[in-house]
């Protein structure tokens, strides 16, 4: 059949960028020998591994199962290269996070990481729960850090930390000057949500909506950052996670009201079960497990 590496890293490539002139420019060749040497594959291997509609190419099932294959025998090609090379633990991975793992917890731990193994190159991506989730199944990323259930026989789930969901006000808020807040508060109160699709938001609606017959969703926006500073202004109450808002109640600025049930919620490690487990995913999986709980029992994480 004489498939080559060369065949492997090029049809991968142009799955990841989904576009040939992409692949093209970040392999440093030509639009013409990325797409000879696709089609030469696809020939090789006897069947079209992408639809083509217009200019759009769409991995197919063929192209699904290659693609697996393709990606394990790269990074397992990478992993002994590195050996022999005394680099165990160079290579890349692309880690995606949740907003409030991305943004409160994971920094410090992948920067603890590169002080240890200067020579890895670590990327991390942010987005909601949702959108994390569709990289993953697509190998867009290695990991995920998310919050909530995972309903996927695709995907590995790993238990990492509990979180809790709070309520929370300005202390300009009506609500902040009641010392325990009633069903009816809740249903009364405007509320400042993250948006549909959110781990956060899910899961809050999912518990609120067992106790509440009503929500008032005044505004809904994907940013944690813009939440909090509305809700600072007093125009209503929002709830994120505890771990996102702990310096604001420090400084006093937002208040965590208390609401007649609680919501607690696990954070997990995702892994793709078709992945490689390159020696330095597993490293990372191992020194990410130590280094959190070091900040845990610190209550350090921000």
């Amino acid at each position: 059949m004489n498939i080559t590496l060369r065949h492997l890293e090029i049809f991968v490539a142009v799955v990841k960028y989904k576009s040939i002139v992409e692949a093209s420019e970040n392999l440093y060749l030509s639009q013409s020998a990325v797409s000879m040497a696709l089609s030469e594959f696809e020939n090789r291997l006897g069947v079209k591994l992408f639809d083509r509609i217009g200019k759009k190419l769409i991995l197919n099932n063929y192209g699904e199962k290659i693609f697996v294959e393709a990606q394990f025998i790269l990074k397992k090609l990478e992993e002994i290269e590195n050996t022999f090379n005394d680099k165990k633990f160079s290579g890349s991975l692309i880690i995606g996070g949740t907003q409030t793992i991305g943004n409160y917890l994971l920094p410090k731990i992948i920067g603890e990481f590169k002080k240890k193994f200067n020579e890895v190159d670590l990327s991390l991506i942010i987005d909601n729960t949702e959108n994390i989730l569709k990289k993953l199944l697509n190998f867009e990323i290695d990991l995920a850090f998310i919050e909530g259930i995972v309903n996927n026989n695709l995907i590995e789930a790993i238990d990492w930390l509990e979180d809790e969901i709070v309520v929370f006000s300005s202390p300009k808020n009506r609500l902040a000057k009641k010392k325990k807040l009633t069903i009816k508060d809740l249903e009364n109160a405007n509320w400042i949500l993250r948006e549909k699709g959110s781990g956060t938001r899910d899961i809050f609606e999912k518990v609120a909506y067992e106790k509440l017959k009503k929500m008032n969703i005044f505004l809904e926006i994907n940013q944690i950052e813009a939440i909090k500073q509305i809700v600072e202004t007093g125009i209503g109450i929002g709830a994120l996670s505890i771990l996102t808002i702990q310096k604001e109640i420090e400084d006093e600025r937002l208040i965590k009201l208390d609401i007649p049930f609680k919501i607690k919620r696990d954070l997990k490690i995702l892994i793709h079960k078709k992945k490689y487990k390159t020696t330095l995913l597993n490293e990372f999986l191992n020194f990410f497990k130590i280094v959190s709980k070091k900040f845990q029992n610190q209550k350090s994480f921000l």
